[in-house]
């Protein structure tokens, strides 16, 4: 919602913005502050997040000087951008037990470049966290885009986000679980993580 409108503002005026700023920005949309408990860093992070990606999904795909940027140009474009947000400096007990590890746009964006994706392809990202990687298999215009993410909350995000499928299961079981006309000609996620 209001959270990732206000992000999406700030990076199309190229403003940055401090870790603070954006808490507040979060202060109406949750009803109160950090301080009082109304929400996380973790919420206030995804909804940046969320933030990030509407406004790729909408420069990348719409703004037609970017959509002809060079490989090379559009990862330092997607740097620049990545330096007008705060760090996630705060790690809240959900992003260890779930392993949440946010993945920059610029590193999103090489991941599905070298999955070479097409408009044929069924894409699956299958720990997808709030959609900073799938949000690149719509930049790409794929066929269909399959997301899975435990956290409910993320869960929400993605569906927000518009996916053609969001599931909720545990990655590890993800191919036993997915009904059987479900199959992916791609799968672009992060590196399996461990807290252990």
């Amino acid at each position: 919602g209001a959270v990732a409108n206000w992000v999406v503002e700030k990076l199309k005026g190229k403003t940055r913005f401090t870790r603070n700023e954006l808490f507040f920005a979060c202060k109406d949309s949750f009803g109160g502050t950090l301080a009082e408990g109304k929400f996380s860093a973790k919420d206030a992070y995804d909804a940046m997040e969320m933030g990030i990606n509407k406004f790729l999904e909408d420069k990348l795909v719409f703004d037609q000087k970017l959509s002809h940027l060079t490989d090379k140009d559009t990862v330092l474009y997607l740097k620049d951008i990545f330096g007008l947000i705060p760090t996630q400096t705060t790690r809240t007990e959900e992003m260890d037990e779930f392993q949440q590890f946010s993945t920059p746009p610029a590193l999103a964006y090489v991941a599905n470049w070298a999955a070479n994706l097409n408009e044929n392809d069924v894409y699956l990202e299958p720990s997808a966290g709030t959609g900073n990687i799938a949000i690149f298999g719509k930049i790409f215009d794929v066929k269909e885009i399959i997301v899975n993410e435990l956290a409910p909350r993320r869960a929400e995000i993605l569906k927000e986000l518009g996916f053609d499928k969001v599931f909720t299961e545990n990655a590890e079981q993800l191919n036993n679980i997915l009904p059987k006309d479900i199959k992916p000609t791609v799968v672009v996620m992060n590196p399996p993580f461990s807290s252990t």
